[in-house]
């Protein structure tokens, strides 16, 4: 057959029927005749004789004709007769309005399901709303298995926790349980696993009939559940920790003596609940506030508020630990692609292709070694007696050309070593994940709040940038050159290894797309600032808060804010005896701006005038900028 479709449309099935059939050839007759040879010749081709086509070619024409009428809605139409059988039934079951007939059905069904002919209207009743609702997507055979699963199921338990030991104990207890199908279904099952065993057996075909019907895969179902006993168990659980501070509050002899100390809290509240920072700087949004801030007028606020007296947070923990008052996240938050293979046969007979350009222009070289990095290669060569280390820097195109790159890189000599370096552009870029960065052994290193990824060196080694000696940073580049990528980054590595005692930020992003993820995050002095006219006003609010620390480190004594913390961690620095002024521990503040060029066009004279100030001082008060453009 499937070989015959496509030979119909060609000249030749014509003659080859012609000679399958020897008296149309042979008498040339009637095209009558021709189209009789035809169908017998096909009908051979197709390896079946058929003697009496017309009566079958009628009855198919008329299941045609029905099909084409119905239009393709044969699960609508079986779902409402489901529906009206399912209407019937529960007149007869429940209101027994169906007169003799449904008495008798209904007597029958109690003798069949027992307490099961009241929930069998309902299940029908749902069949054939899915009939009607789902019927293309939904299999009829799947669907009558899954709720024949569970409806069997359903009447072993019944048989299990309400039957008789017996079935022939008595018909009016089989038919106040499960009927006499429960009974053949759970008495077994009790007999074999006694009745704790039956009912998990029969529960779990029941949950996978369940399953089966609604086309949920187990871990679909474990996840919703989870999700539903998470979204009940929540609110239970503040709701029983805040009774039982409440009934502690209540019991208490005297009142609690004021504290300065911190809550320790979650970096991440994934509950939904609001971070409030107690002591640091007093958090307020300041962005907004244009009108206090252009006119020169500091906003009203203390000078330092009150802070603990204790020792200052520990040093930075990479692993997840309990640093200060706060949890880090841990590291498994963030995706680790782990050791990628190298071709070494592959980098091997690439140095052997440089070697043999080299040779081409008269420049002897012995290939010493060879260092595979993310994006690039390094070629360590020793030059023959007599070559000079300018001939080789020359042919920099020529080694180009010979190896495809696009440029190579070509470092004569390598320090403290008589050799030189080719670096040539790998085929094959490495991927450098953040995670395998805060995780490398140069991670644990970086103790320093403000030092972050950058990347990976020629050797694969992970580099760290400590931003309080930079002390400022700018990223430039194209449209899609990562620049976005990187300020991610970067504020992630700032995010996974310090608290908000630590370090502060102020976001500034102009396309309002890259940063709102951070808005709830316990380290940002205010919201993201998306609005360019309010970006003025946040970094205004920095160089005034830079003012005001030179206030502080020069009423002290302190030249800069890492002197100034290390003497307020020791517990060095006091008020003057019959001051009110508290002294704080002053985080680091990093203002990070997005899309420089937007600000510059909306607001240049505030924001240039800010930028300007907060680059030439802000670095020994501890606040450092981060542009891109």
């Amino acid at each position: 057959m499937t070989t015959w479709g496509p030979s119909k449309k060609r000249s030749t099935p014509k003659k080859s029927g012609s000679a399958a059939s020897g008296s149309a050839k042979k008498s040339n007759k009637s095209s009558s005749n021709k189209a009789s040879s035809k169908t017998s010749s096909r009908s051979k081709a197709a390896g079946s004789v058929r003697d009496a086509t017309p009566p079958e070619g009628e009855l198919t024409d008329g299941g045609s004709a029905l099909r084409v009428a119905v239009g393709g809605r044969e699960h609508e139409f079986i779902g409402m007769g489901l529906i009206g059988l399912a209407i019937v039934l529960g007149l007869a079951v429940y209101l027994d309005l169906a007169g003799p007939l449904g008495r008798g059905i209904e007597t029958l069904m109690g003798w069949l399901v027992g307490y099961g002919r009241y929930a069998f209207p309902i299940v029908l009743l749902s069949v054939g709303v899915a009939f009607v609702r789902r019927g293309r997507t939904s299999s009829p055979i799947q669907l009558a298995i899954g709720w024949s699963i569970v409806s069997l199921s359903a009447l072993g338990l019944l048989q299990v926790f309400f039957g008789p030991d017996k079935i022939s104990d008595g018909a009016d207890e089989v038919v106040d349980a499960g009927g006499y199908i429960g009974a053949l279904v759970g008495a077994p099952l009790e007999a074999l696993l006694a009745p704790a065993g039956a009912a998990v057996v029969l529960m779990a075909v029941l949950l996978g009939g369940a399953l089966l019907i609604t086309r949920t895969s187990i871990r679909t179902f474990a996840q919703n559940t989870g999700g539903f006993l998470a979204a009940i168990g929540g609110p239970l659980h503040r709701a029983a920790r805040s009774g039982i501070s409440n009934i502690s509050t209540l019991n208490s002899d005297r009142e609690a003596a004021p504290t300065d100390e911190r809550p320790a809290t979650a970096l991440y509240d994934v509950a939904g609940e609001a971070s409030a920072l107690a002591g640091g700087s007093a958090l307020y949004d300041f962005a907004a506030e244009g009108d206090d801030l252009s006119d020169g007028a500091a906003p009203k606020r203390r000078r330092t508020p009150k802070v603990s007296t204790g020792s200052q947070p520990g040093p930075v923990s990479p692993d997840g630990t309990n640093v200060g008052a706060w949890l880090l996240p841990p590291m498994t938050f963030l995706d680790r692609p782990g050791e990628q293979k190298i071709d070494r046969k592959a980098v091997e007979a690439r140095g052997v292709m440089l070697q043999e350009s080299l040779a081409s222009h008269g420049v002897d070289t012995t290939l010493l070694g060879m260092t595979v990095g993310p994006t690039v290669t390094r070629y360590e060569l020793e030059l023959g007696p007599g070559v000079k280390v300018a001939r080789v820097t020359s042919l920099q195109k020529d080694i180009a050309y010979a190896m495809a790159a696009v440029d190579v890189r070509i470092l004569a000599p390598i320090p403290g070593r008589s050799a030189i370096g080719v670096e040539v552009p790998n085929h094959q870029r490495q991927l450098v994940a953040l995670g395998d960065l805060l995780t490398s052994p140069e991670a644990a290193k970086a103790t320093n709040p403000l030092e972050v990824a950058v990347g990976k060196d020629i050797a694969g080694k992970a580099v760290f940038l400590d931003l309080a000696t930079t002390p400022h940073m700018l990223i430039a580049g194209a449209t899609g050159a990562g620049k976005s990528s990187g300020i991610n980054c970067i504020i992630t590595s700032l995010l996974m290894r310090t608290t908000p005692d630590d370090v502060r930020l102020i976001l500034i992003d102009p396309k309002q797309v890259e940063m709102g993820q951070y808005a709830r995050l316990p380290h940002l002095l205010t919201q993201p600032v998306t609005n360019p006219k309010k970006a003025a006003n946040a970094l205004g609010w920095a160089v005034k808060e830079m003012e005001r620390r030179y206030d502080v480190l020069s009423e002290l004594g302190y030249r800069d804010i890492s002197g100034y913390n290390k003497a307020f961690a020791k517990g060095q620095i006091q008020p003057p005896l019959g001051s009110t002024v508290e002294y704080e521990h002053m985080p680091y503040i990093v203002v990070v701006v997005d899309e420089l060029n937007d600000l510059m066009m909306v607001a240049a004279r505030d924001v240039e005038e800010s930028i300007t100030r907060i680059a030439q001082k802000a670095r020994a008060v501890g606040i450092h900028l981060i542009v891109a453009t």
